[in-house]
Order: C-alpha cells, then sequence, then structure tokens
C-alpha cells in the first residue's frame, strides 16, 4: 500500500474511455513526472481513431502546486483547439494566448487543480469533510471550483476492487455534473471520472496503474 506524502509521487495510469455510456474504443493515460528538483508535468489525454485531447500542467512544488505553463490541444473532432496559459509569479500575471491578465497567490490551472486536490485530501479528517475550493485559470478569467466530499465506495476493475471516496464538482446554475473516484489506499488516485450533461455522458475507468514505477491492484 502507498501512503500519502507531502510531495506529489509520480505515476501512470490508463483507464478506458466511454462516450455517452457506450464503449469507443478509446484510450485515456494520465501521468505525473519529475523532470528536475521539485519540478513536474502533469498530462492528460484521451483518443480514439477519430479524435485527441490532450492536456499537460507544467509546474513547480513547494508545499503546494505553483503552475508555470498549461497547454490544451484537441484535435479531429469538429473545430480543432488550442489553448497555452503561461504564469509569471514575479508579476503575478498569467498569459493566455497572447492576452494577460492579474492572478493571486494560489491560482491554479485546470488539470493541476485534481492533483492539487488529491494532495489536499491526504490532509483531511476523515470525520470531517469540508467543501473544498479552488481558484481556477479558464482562458483570460478566475474561476472558482468547489468539491464535496461525499462518501467512501468499493469499485470494481478489471484489476480488482479499490476502496474510494466519491467527490463531486458543486456548480450553481449548470447541468453539468461532474463526480471523481479516488483510492483511498493509493494516494488519492483516480479510479473512475463521470461528466454528465443532458445529452451526454463521459466516463474514464482505471484499466492498468503504476505508481513510482511499480504496478498496482485493487483487492
Amino acid at each position: 500500500m502507498e501512503l500519502a506524502t507531502a510531495k506529489p509521487i509520480p505515476f501512470r495510469a490508463l483507464y478506458q474511455a466511454n462516450y455517452k455510456g457506450l464503449p469507443i474504443n478509446a484510450t485515456g493515460i494520465r501521468e505525473l513526472r519529475e523532470i528536475g528538483r521539485n519540478k513536474f508535468v502533469f498530462s492528460s489525454s484521451a483518443s480514439t481513431f477519430f479524435t485527441s485531447i490532450k492536456e499537460t500542467s507544467l509546474f513547480s512544488w513547494n508545499e503546494s502546486i505553483i503552475p508555470i505553463e498549461y497547454k490544451y490541444v484537441r484535435q479531429g473532432l469538429g473545430k480543432d483547439k488550442s489553448t497555452l496559459i503561461t504564469f509569471n509569479w514575479e508579476n503575478n500575471i498569467a498569459n493566455y494566448n497572447g492576452q494577460s491578465y492579474i492572478i493571486q497567490s494560489g491560482v491554479i490551472d485546470r488539470l493541476a487543480y485534481q492533483l492539487q486536490l488529491r494532495q489536499d485530501l491526504a490532509k483531511v479528517d476523515a470525520t470531517h469533510r469540508p467543501i473544498m475550493d479552488y481558484l481556477v485559470t479558464e482562458g483570460n478569467q478566475l474561476k472558482k471550483y468547489n468539491f464535496a466530499i461525499l462518501e467512501e465506495q468499493y469499485l470494481q476493475t478489471s484489476i480488482g476492487k479499490f476502496k474510494t471516496i466519491k467527490i463531486d464538482r458543486i456548480r450553481d446554475k449548470s447541468d453539468r455534473k461532474t463526480t471523481f473516484w479516488l483510492a483511498l489506499e493509493y494516494n488519492f488516485l483516480l479510479i473512475k471520472l463521470r461528466q454528465r450533461e443532458p445529452g451526454q455522458t463521459f466516463e474514464l475507468l482505471l484499466k492498468k496503474a503504476e505508481i513510482n514505477g511499480r504496478p498496482i491492484t485493487g483487492s
């Protein structure tokens, strides 16, 4: 069993991706690599024979995530899209595709917040589950993401059963619902993700994973 620590632990996880409840032979990959002293790259990708989406977050670590650069690239489905956000912490400025705006300490990007959430969960008392919130860059603006920590659940996967904590993102005036299931015994590794909105459902379910180069399995 891997115990959560203050510093992020490198991992690589492979997921089955489903769209609208139907397997479409899609693959999702999430990976965290340490590329220097307290410097990391966190990436998330999903691809099929007709489309691909990839997000990448470059950040440094000093008791929490300090974003350096965020990239998003979508190709092959509808109109291609590319986003680049860079962070200048000396001047507290973020630059989005050439547009600059003021940020503040603690701001995080749309991918790295998921890793910061995992790190923060390790410090939460199991008997007291607060609403967790993050200030996240979305394009050229900042948005607050709020999360409710719900019940513990066992989830069955192709590599065994995992004890997880279920977490919902709280959205006001939105039909979109995002839910995460994170493994309690493996540094809150993502086991399942589900995003629903009218007429659309997207899911990721863990197929294979390793932490610090060691394969993991459920019970």
